[in-house]
C-alpha cells in the first residue's frame, strides 16, 4: 500500500488575525476564526496560525509587518484580519494594516459609494434614522493604496484585500454575518484560483479505552505505516471517558483515491487493535 507522499500537493497557507479587546476578555467567542478554518480546509487549503490580537495599531500594525516580511518560515498565501473595521474610534484594523505595509490611506469612491447605499438603505427601511454619511461612516471608505473593496451585502462596512509581497490581506468586519457573507461573494473570486486541487478525507474513530498512554504503541504503529495521516486525540478527563475519540486527516490531489487511502488505513488499525481485545467503530 503506497503512502500519497510521492504525489502530495502543499496546500496554500492561510493565517487569521482576529482583532478584538472583547476576544482577549471573554466577552465574546472567536467563533470567525473557526467559521473560516473550515471554509479554507473545504477550499484545500490549510491554516498556519491563528492570532487574538487586542484594538491596538501599533500591535496590529507590527503583527501585520512581520508575517508579510516573515523569511525564517515562507510568509501564507493569505492573511485573514477580522474585526475592527466599523465607523468607532476603536475599529482600527484597515489603519493598521495600512501601517504594517508602509501604505497610506485614501478615500475610495467605490468604497463611500457602497457605505451611503447601505446606510441610506437602512433608513429607507426605518432600522436607523439618518442615512447618507458623516465623518465617522466616511472612516470605512479610508483603504490602504492599492487596495481592492469588497461589497458588503448584508452591512456597512466594506472588505478590504490588498497585496504585498506573497500574501493577500483580506480585512473582515467582525460581524459574523457580515464576514461570512463577504467571504462567500465578493471574495470568491479571488479565492477559487488560489488553492491547488487538493482534496481532504477525515474520519473519526471511537476506541473503547480512556487511556491514550495504552493506546500509544498502536498510533505508533500507524504512524509508521501511514506517515501522510495526521492524528489527533480529542483528550478529556480520564475518569469520564470510558472511550477515546480520534481525528484522522489526510490530502491528496485525487479525491477518490485519499479517501480510499484513509478507508484502508483505519481499517488495518481497527484490525491491530481487534487482535489485542480492543473494540473499536468509526462514527
Amino acid at each position: 500500500m503506497r503512502n500519497l507522499s510521492p504525489k502530495r500537493l502543499t496546500p496554500a497557507v492561510v493565517e487569521i488575525m482576529a482583532v478584538g479587546n472583547e476576544l482577549l476578555n471573554g466577552s465574546v467567542q472567536d467563533g470567525n476564526s473557526f467559521w473560516l478554518i473550515q471554509q479554507i480546509m473545504n477550499l484545500g487549503g490549510m491554516v498556519g496560525r491563528v492570532t487574538i490580537l487586542p484594538d491596538d495599531k501599533a500591535i496590529i500594525a507590527e503583527e501585520v509587518r512581520l508575517t508579510v516580511n516573515r523569511t525564517s518560515n515562507k510568509p501564507p498565501a493569505f492573511l485573514f484580519l477580522t474585526g475592527g473595521l466599523g465607523p468607532t474610534i476603536d475599529d482600527l484594523t484597515v489603519a493598521a494594516v495600512a501601517e504594517g505595509l508602509g501604505l497610506p490611506l485614501f478615500l475610495d469612491i467605490q468604497a463611500r459609494k457602497m457605505i451611503q447605499r447601505s446606510y441610506d438603505a437602512l433608513a429607507a427601511n426605518g432600522v436607523i434614522d439618518q442615512g447618507g454619511l458623516n465623518p465617522s461612516r466616511e472612516k470605512m471608505a479610508l483603504l490602504p493604496e492599492g487596495a481592492t473593496v469588497l461589497s458588503n451585502p448584508v452591512g456597512t462596512a466594506p472588505g478590504v484585500l490588498v497585496r504585498q509581497n506573497q500574501t493577500a490581506i483580506v480585512c473582515f468586519p467582525g460581524v459574523p454575518p457580515e464576514m461570512q457573507a463577504i467571504f462567500e461573494t465578493s471574495l470568491h473570486p479571488y479565492m477559487v484560483n488560489a488553492f491547488p486541487a487538493v482534496n481532504h478525507a477525515r474520519s473519526r474513530l471511537r476506541i473503547h479505552s480512556n487511556d491514550e498512554s495504552f493506546l500509544a504503541p498502536y498510533l505508533r504503529r500507524f504512524a509508521d505505516h501511514y506517515p501522510d495521516i495526521h492524528v489527533k486525540a480529542l483528550s478529556g478527563i480520564i475518569a469520564d471517558n470510558p472511550q477515546l475519540e480520534f481525528i484522522f486527516s489526510v490530502a491528496d490531489e485525487d479525491k477518490n483515491e485519499v479517501e480510499a487511502y484513509l478507508k484502508r488505513a483505519l481499517e488495518d488499525l481497527e484490525m491491530w487493535l481487534r487482535s489485542e481485545g480492543i473494540d473499536s467503530r468509526a462514527i
